[in-house]
Parts: C-alpha cells; structure tokens; sequence
C-alpha cells in the first residue's frame, strides 16, 4: 500500500509538471498568435521577435531579442506586445543592436526617456526625466503643464513625436500627481507617476516596429 502510495505520488507530480509546461506552451502560443495578427500598416514594418536573454540584475530594465540588423532592426526602433484583449502596450526601445540581437532598455530603465501623452487630460509630457529611477514599481513622469486637470487612472501612452515611435502605444495608468499651491510657486510643470501596464516578468514574444523607408522620388 505504501509503494502504490508512492507510485501514485509520483504519477500526480509528473501529470502536474505536464499540465503547467502545457498551459505555459498554450500561453506562449496565444501571445505568439496575437502578434502575428497586426494588421499590415504602410508605414510600419512589423518584426517579430523572442525574448532570448534576461539579466537577473536588470530583470525588468533590459531584454535581449533575437532579431538585429540581420533582420532589419535598427536603433531606436519601439519594441511591443498584445495583450489579450487587442492592446498594443510599450515595452522599451532598442538600444543597441549587432547581426542577430538587439539590446532593449525596457520602459523600467532610467535610460529610456520618451515623449508620453495623456489624452484625456489634453497633456504631454516626459517619461523618465534626467535618467530618473522607478519607485514603488511606477515610472516617473514630469514637465506636465499646471494649467491642465489630471486624474488618477487615466491612460498614458506615446505622442509618435519620436520619429521611430509609433503613436497610441500604451504606457501605462497616472498613479499619482504632483498638487502645489500657485500661491507659493511659479513653476510651469508639474510630476507625476505612472504605474506601467505591461508585465514583463512573464513576456516571452514581442513585435518591433521599425518605420518603413520612402523610395526615392523619380524625376
């Protein structure tokens, strides 16, 4: 009774071990899909690429993609993901690249610093100011106009001022902002902080979105 105890045991922990790796694999294999479903765009490229080396130390701020110059990629190029309900959500941009990789400065690295809009306040601002660090899992943001009213929640996304950027990509939510007196001040900008709407712990596929170049006018 005991062996069979045992056996049956064992049996349990190897179907358990089965089942997780095959909803990992279905997992994978629906995020896989939604990226491969962007629609084709004229002025966009869309390159698909894998997750293939993570620092344990910079486990959120940096990613290491398959895909280089071999493949198209090129500096500064937005690289995202699709949620499960259609969104496409900022990961980072591609910091260096060789033949076969590109290097990702996650949305979480001080090194990233990007144009960010929050439409239903009218406002724009900069993501990551002077190389500023996150806290408490939010990223900075600053030089939001005073003059304007924000409310906590809303949507943050990219401006497509940045020529390499798509525009409409999501950032992330406002958490908090900056209140002052303007009786006691005369800046012209407030701060705020932005909790980032992807999930990069788990992230296994991307899309690199890399703009197309215009052919040449002929005369």
């Amino acid at each position: 009774l005991a062996r069979r105890l045992e056996e049956l045991e064992r049996r349990n922990r190897v179907l358990a071990a089965q089942g997780a790796v095959a909803g990992e694999l279905a997992r994978q294999n629906d995020e896989l899909r939604r990226l491969l479903g962007v629609p084709a765009s004229p002025e966009w490229r869309y390159i698909p690429a894998e997750i293939i080396l993570r620092d344990p130390v910079h486990w959120l701020q940096e990613v290491t993609l398959n895909r280089g110059r071999r493949h198209g990629v090129k500096t500064g190029a937005a690289v995202f993901y699709i949620n499960a309900e259609g969104h496409p959500f900022l990961i980072g941009l591609v910091e260096e690249c060789s033949g076969n990789t590109s290097q990702v400065a996650t949305v979480y690295s001080p090194k990233l610093q990007l144009s960010a809009s929050l439409p239903h306040a009218g406002a724009s601002g900069m993501l990551n100011p002077a190389n500023s660090r996150p806290t408490g899992g939010n990223l900075r943001i600053g030089f939001l106009p005073t003059t304007l009213d924000y409310t906590i929640e809303e949507g943050v996304e990219t401006t497509g001022f940045e020529s390499n950027v798509p525009a409409g990509l999501k950032i992330g939510n406002l958490s908090s902002i900056e209140r002052i007196d303007s009786s006691f001040t005369s800046s012209l900008y407030l701060a705020g902080l932005v909790k980032p709407a992807a999930d990069l712990n788990r992230l296994r596929f991307v899309m690199i979105a890399q703009r197309r170049e215009r052919e040449p006018v002929r005369q």
